[in-house]
């Protein structure tokens, strides 16, 4: 049994404003409405975090915008073997807070 997270990575928002120049194209980040990135707003959380960079003149600020949370590229998780006769079996296949795929 695979026991699942989400799949994310968060961004810390220095590597997020380092990497951005007014030239920095961000239309790759435009993707169908279905993808990952499209349904985290990755573009959205970028342009907030750059919006609140040159807004601010003080970037240490605990208001800001830590970090943006993007889509991995892998499937987090833990494998649990147990034997369906375990008396533990049936409680784990039933607990809502483990997601089991």
């Amino acid at each position: 049994t695979l026991v699942c997270s989400p799949s994310v990575l968060k961004v810390k928002r220095k590597d997020v404003v380092e990497r951005w120049t007014p030239d920095t194209d961000l239309r790759s980040l435009v993707l169908p409405s279905e993808s990952p990135w499209s349904k985290l707003n990755v573009i959205g959380q970028v342009a907030n975090m750059i919006r609140e960079n040159q807004m601010t003149s003080n970037p240490n600020c605990s208001t800001l915008i830590s970090h943006i949370t993007i889509p991995a590229s892998y499937s987090s998780g833990i494998t649990l073997v147990i034997s369906q006769e375990n008396p533990g079996f049936c409680e784990l296949a039933v607990t809502p807070e483990l997601p089991i795929s």
